[in-house]
């Protein structure tokens, strides 16, 4: 039952009069912000190319420099290639990844894809060109107006580093960060 509700309530028998008291309870539903941040699940690896090349999680968090958990990439063979993908999905209210925010760091060469579901197999985002790693930590961000399509049906989406690496390269991959909304 919605909207306000009255209830007619008598003082308790044996008091002095019979006065009557009303009671009135109005249920309020108001439907929440869709907006939310969350770092995305994973890393998951793949490994492409190249039997000396392996895809890890670095044990080493940085806590007292950095502040990340790092995907850790590396190789011991020439142009060895290994995918760290990490996934999302949208809130039943949401419909747009507004932002992403991705950590990496290191030697070798990276190139980030964005798939969401809906399109296929087709990516809705890819960095220009492999990229050469940088040694510091550096923050890729994206916005909607980078990705060519947004997540549809479940509304599910993974984001994919691509690492290219030659013997004793290391790139190292932050869980991305989302703004969802």
């Amino acid at each position: 039952m919605s909207g306000p509700r009255a209830k007619q309530l008598r003082a308790p028998a044996g008091t002095a009069g019979d006065v009557p008291v009303l009671q009135a309870n109005k249920h309020f539903a108001s439907a929440t912000g869709g907006a939310s941040e969350q770092y995305l699940h994973g890393p998951n690896f793949k490994v492409i190319t190249g039997s000396g090349v392996n895809g890890d999680l670095d044990d080493d968090l940085a806590l007292g420099t950095d502040f990340e958990s790092w995907a850790l990439m590396t190789s011991t063979v020439a142009a060895g290639r290994v995918d760290a993908q990490f996934s999302g999905r949208l809130a039943v209210n949401q419909t747009t990844i507004s932002s992403l925010k991705i950590p990496v760091k290191g030697t070798g060469e990276y190139q980030i894809k964005v798939f969401v579901e809906g399109s296929g197999a087709s990516n809705v985002y890819t960095s220009s060109a492999l990229t050469a790693a940088p040694g510091a930590r550096t923050l890729i961000s994206l916005t909607d107006a980078d990705l060519s399509s947004q997540p549809s049906g479940e509304r599910r989406y993974h984001v994919v580093v691509e690492a290219t690496l030659d013997a004793s390269e290391v790139l190292r991959v932050g869980r991305p960060f989302t703004a969802q909304e």
